[in-house]
């Protein structure tokens, strides 16, 4: 009977060994087309007949599994590893003909990729060192100006102490010329003296006042002092003689208290003192500023340096990079030949072993392995021979233009030497011509002084007598106007009274007309009224 349809349309699972076994079959086939290919493609002397044969027996020998295999399936497998390592082995003689090949370009690529290397690391180290040094001297730098602006500011207010203290005794002696010459003017002046030194002066009188201010002289003799400063000695009544008695004595006094400050040693010695210390500052100000124009010389010749120092780096790096695609360059055919025989190992050969292709030996492969080993020693030997020559020659030329640096610092040494004897020569030279020119400039000065102090003298002289002139013509014409003001005002008095009178009687007028015109209006109501009594009166009678 035949089976049903229904159960002829059921198709029942495979069992699992049977789906790992068709997995692995199509593996298989796929290695064995990579294989065929690969014999296919092989170079060795084959007939065609026999090269096709190959290809057609790669999936009927090797395709089988090797427990299945008969002995004809077995064999056959063995001529196309045979094949394969054939194939390998002149691969192999390819990579070592490559190798030889380029072995001169190699070597000399290597050995400059080596030293551009250690070129490299050298010119990062030194740049390391100098960026070091340069960071020391900015610190330096920096420090020398805090120094600089230091000394600097104690230069200034050691100048200004100096100032103070030749000021202050300056000012002593002045007050003590004015103290004495303000004795001459009360005890000696008289009518005439007017343009001589003792003429008792606007000015003058003004700052003997200041100067008795601070005597703590009674208030009555402080209230004369201007009066009998401007009065001549023979005009002057008995009390006005003993108060210029009693104020030329305070200034005498005074001014033997200000000789005896002048000329004592300790007034003296402050001075010098205050003197001293502000040359010692400005020269402690010249060594500061000096120490910093010499760090900042450093600074700037360190920052030269690390330029120097990073165009040679980069000039290594590019050095070493041109190495690189030299040696890459050089590799490149060895490269090739070894990158085909990577992928004829990984897969023409890796699946025939895969599918347990039988073991074939190759004593050329293992000749030709052997030889490319040797080679690779021997290559590296020769780029370590040939890197320690160039090292050697580069370490000598190194020392040499080392040595060439150290003769031309020397000689920059010297030169710098020389050019700041010179500058001292040249500063001592032009500080002993300041110190002429000042001496002259001084004298000159001086001169210039007391002439100037001839003019203004004569200046002030006349100044003041235009100032006396222009204040009595103020005073005239302040007298004036006011003699003016008060004719106006006096004029304007009587104007503002008559018219306030003639007001006065226009009200008084307007006042009384007003009460007439009200005395007769009440009159005329009055006879009105009286009238309308009368009339009534008629009428009451006539009725």
């Amino acid at each position: 009977m035949a089976p049903s349809k229904r159960r002829g349309a059921t198709t029942p699972e495979l069992p699992k060994r049977q789906k790992v076994a068709g997995q692995e079959g199509t593996a298989n086939r796929g290695r064995c087309a990579v294989v065929a290919t690969a014999v296919s493609k092989a170079e060795q002397p084959l007939p065609d007949a026999c090269r096709e044969l190959l290809v057609a027996a790669v999936p009927l020998s090797l395709g089988v599994p090797a427990a299945e295999r008969d002995a004809r399936q077995a064999a056959m497998a063995g001529y196309i590893g045979e094949v394969l390592v054939a194939t390998e082995a002149q691969l192999l003689q390819q990579l070592l003909a490559a190798k030889r090949a380029a072995r001169p370009e190699v070597v000399a690529a290597s050995v400059q990729a080596t030293l551009a290397a250690e070129g490299v690391a050298a010119a990062v180290e030194q740049l390391g060192l100098g960026q070091e040094s340069l960071a020391m001297g900015m610190s330096n730098e920096e420090s020398a100006k805090e120094q600089s602006r230091a000394a600097a500011r104690a230069a200034e207010e050691a100048e200004k102490a100096r100032s103070a203290a030749e000021a202050k005794l300056l000012a002593a002696s002045l007050e003590r010329d004015l103290c004495r010459s303000a004795c001459t003017m009360l005890l000696n002046w008289n009518e005439g003296d007017d343009q001589s030194e003792t003429a008792p002066l606007p000015e003058r009188v003004a700052a003997i006042e200041k100067v008795c201010a601070k005597l703590d002289l009674e208030d009555s003799l402080l209230c004369a002092l201007p009066l009998v400063a401007k009065k001549p000695v023979s005009a002057r009544s008995g009390l006005e003689a003993a108060a210029a008695k009693l104020i030329v004595e305070a200034l005498q006094k005074h001014e033997l208290k200000l000789g005896e400050e002048l000329s004592c040693v300790g007034t003296q010695a402050v001075t010098d003192a205050a003197v001293a210390a502000a040359e010692a500052a400005k020269e402690a100000m010249s060594q500061a500023t000096a120490r910093h124009r010499e760090t900042q010389e450093k600074v700037q010749q360190l920052q030269a340096e690390n330029l120097r120092l990073q165009a040679e780096l980069d000039k290594a790096r590019t050095k070493e990079t041109e190495s690189l695609v030299k040696l890459q360059d050089a590799r490149a055919i060895g490269e090739r030949a070894a990158d085909t025989l990577r992928k004829h190992r990984k897969g023409p050969l890796a699946a025939y072993y895969d599918m347990e292709g039988p073991a074939v030996l190759s004593q050329a492969g293992d000749e030709v392995e052997k030889l490319l080993q040797q080679e690779d020693e021997s290559s590296r030997e020769e780029v370590e021979s040939h890197t320690a020559t160039s090292r050697q020659q580069q370490g000598m030329t190194e020392e040499a233009k080392l040595q060439e640096e150290k003769d031309e610092q020397e000689r920059q040494h010297q030169a710098e030497l020389a050019r700041k004897q010179q500058e001292e020569a040249d500063m001592e030279a032009a500080r002993q011509r300041q110190e002429q020119e000042e001496s002259a400039k001084a004298m000159e000065q001086e001169q210039l002084r007391q002439r100037q102090e001839e003019t203004e003298r004569a200046a002030k002289r006349q100044r003041l007598e235009e100032e006396e002139l222009a204040r009595k013509q103020q005073e005239e014409a302040e007298m004036e106007a006011e003699r003016k003001r008060l004719e106006e005002e006096e004029l304007a008095r009587k104007q503002r009274e008559e018219e306030a009178e003639r007001l006065r009687l226009e009200e008084e007028e307007l006042a009384r007309k007003q009460q007439e015109e009200a005395e007769m209006e009440a009159e005329r109501k009055r006879l009105e009224e009286e009238e309308l009594a009368r009339k009534q009166q008629e009428e009451e009678e006539a009725e």
